[in-house]
């Protein structure tokens, strides 16, 4: 199979300096039916935070998005065919085989490539749910966003905010 370039880019259109080499973007890329471009968009993890284990979960990839298939920009396509695409392409599992040992994950998805792992969609009962998160270091917040809402193109950040609302939850730089 032939070896295609992986970048990992952040949202300011810049090459991710953190050491990504134990997260097997190669593997991913190489095991899709995609024959060109693939864009996930997701979060490489850098900030060693703590996960639902309370140990050190640093240096991960969770994606929560598809911008690009088969070089394919999957621009006025709905969110919730994209998150279709992204469940056949990693089938929810939330445990993962680790060193002989099996890990549970409550809030994540595993996938089969190391280090990287999908972001599980919910519905409804948003309140629940972010009070399940709160005491993990890891978790940010929420992020709830309209499912029949459709990809604009990417000039910015801010492109396709319109239709997602953050919720963060307090920390010491974010109290509101």
């Amino acid at each position: 199979m032939n070896k295609y370039t992986v970048r990992v880019m952040n949202r300011h259109n810049g090459v991710i300096t953190s050491d990504y080499n134990n997260v097997d973007f190669q593997g991913l890329y190489n095991d899709t039916e995609c024959n060109g471009w693939l864009v996930l968009c997701g979060e490489f993890l850098n900030k060693n935070k703590k996960g639902e284990d309370g140990n050190s979960f640093n240096l991960k990839f969770v994606i929560f998005d598809i911008l690009v298939y088969d070089n394919d920009y999957l621009i006025g396509t709905k969110l919730i065919d994209r998150i279709n695409m992204l469940d056949k392409m990693f089938p929810e599992t939330s445990t993962l085989v680790f060193e002989n040992q099996m890990k549970s994950f409550a809030h994540l998805n595993v996938t089969r490539y190391e280090n990287i792992f999908k972001a599980p969609s919910y519905g409804g009962d948003f309140q629940a749910f972010y009070k399940s998160i709160v005491d993990t270091d890891l978790y940010e917040g929420l992020v709830l966003k309209r499912k029949l809402s459709t990809l604009s193109p990417g000039f910015s950040e801010k492109n396709n905010s319109d239709w997602q609302i953050k919720c963060r939850k307090p920390t010491k730089n974010y109290d509101f």
